[in-house]
């Protein structure tokens, strides 16, 4: 589980700071010892009509601007032997970031990596209908690039996206497609992975809305690892939101 602690004060300028520490309780970053103390996020934020700055250890601009990709359409976001296409920096580094507010449906994101070594740039549009979005990471021995967007009418929704990463002169790509779709209290997904190791997976679920606050999830998987090695697996779960 998470403790958080948080508290802002708003200045007479407009202009809000605050500070978050979030505090997972029962398994390291490792995921492996349990019964440990693990700080997740520790940072200040600042907001305003300038937008968004916020400096410390937490989950990066770039990060919360690219919720849309074909792996997002997963009913438990698994992406088996596939590189995830989202852009990959470290999140337990101290970082500083920054998200504009939206301007015509545009918005713009960049974060620094002092630590690692990298920096990063995200713009993206959206519509009533859907978004599109450019990433650019780069430093640290690798630069990596990512195309998404997301599409949704009526109870449809399709999210798709196409990642690049260039490591001394070695270039990779993953790329995944993705739909949903809802009937009354029931969401369908299944989504198609794939990168140019030759790995690729495919997942075909369903999440069921048992009562407000409740829910059952199931979900299928198979994968075959850029060694051609094929396996499938299947995932359960009963939920609970408070």
């Amino acid at each position: 589980g998470n403790i958080t602690i948080k508290g802002s004060s708003t200045a007479d300028s407009g202009v809000t700071y605050g500070v978050v520490y979030n505090q997972n309780v029962g398994q390291s970053n490792a995921g492996a010892d349990g019964g440990t103390v693990d700080v997740e996020d520790i940072y200040l934020n600042i907001t305003g009509d300038f937008g968004r700055v916020f400096l410390g250890q937490t989950d990066q601009a770039l990060d919360g601007m690219d919720g849309y990709t074909g792996n997002n359409m997963t009913i438990e976001g698994h992406t088996g032997s596939i590189a995830s296409t989202a852009l990959t920096s470290e999140e337990d580094t101290p970082t500083a970031n920054f998200i504009s507010p939206a301007i015509n449906g545009v918005t713009f994101g960049a974060q620094v990596d002092d630590t690692n070594g990298n920096t990063g740039f995200a713009v993206q549009y959206a519509h009533s209908m859907g978004k599109i979005g450019y990433q650019s990471l780069g430093g640290g021995g690798s630069d990596q690039t990512l195309v998404m967007g997301s599409f949704s009418v009526g109870n449809f929704t399709l999210g798709a996206g196409s990642k690049e990463t260039d490591t001394s002169g070695t270039k990779t790509t993953a790329s995944d497609i993705g739909v949903n779709y809802t009937i009354d209290d029931v969401l369908i997904s299944a989504v198609s992975q794939k990168s140019s190791d030759g790995a690729k997976t495919q997942t075909f679920g369903a999440q069921y809305t048992v009562a407000p606050g409740v829910y059952a999830q199931i979900e299928q998987v198979s994968d075959r690892t850029a060694a051609a090695v094929d396996s499938t697996s299947t995932f359960m779960a009963l939920g609970i939101k408070f």
